[in-house]
């Protein structure tokens, strides 16, 4: 039986482009935490270069699963890609307040999550994703 080539919206091409984006900004942060690893253990932080590392580990492979779920249509990859930007949030928040010395551009910093979670929920709730996602 010839395999049936799936059509995915503009959407969902959206989607993964910027789920892939954030893996890939993860990944940087793995491998910056790696190459530079003796250059991090001599500034006064609150984390070890090992955080820096396995966060940004963990969140790429999160990213890049996440990704290829989307785009293979998993019937997961829905519900996965809202927990991911909630968790993914929350995350920035928790590292940023309970890890970081204050920037003092908390304002800034709340408007562009909001705006990005905005983003997301609107593609994620578009009517293109959910059937794409829940019609099979």
């Amino acid at each position: 039986m010839p395999v049936q080539k799936t059509r995915r919206p503009a959407e969902v091409k959206i989607l993964v482009v910027f789920i892939v984006w954030v893996a890939f900004w993860n990944t940087l942060r793995l491998i910056q935490a790696i190459l530079f690893w003796d250059t991090l253990t001599g500034y006064p932080m609150r984390v070890e270069p090992l955080y820096l590392a396995v966060s940004g580990g963990a969140w790429a492979m999160l990213g890049f699963l996440l990704g290829w779920a989307a785009w293979q249509r998993k019937p997961w990859a829905w519900g996965a890609a809202l927990g991911a930007a909630a968790g993914y949030g929350s995350w920035v928040w928790f590292d940023r307040f309970v890890l970081q010395e204050r920037h003092g551009n908390e304002p800034f910093a709340l408007t562009v999550t909001i705006a990005v979670l905005v983003f997301v929920l609107i593609l994620l709730f578009s009517r293109n994703i959910r059937d794409f996602y829940h019609d099979r």
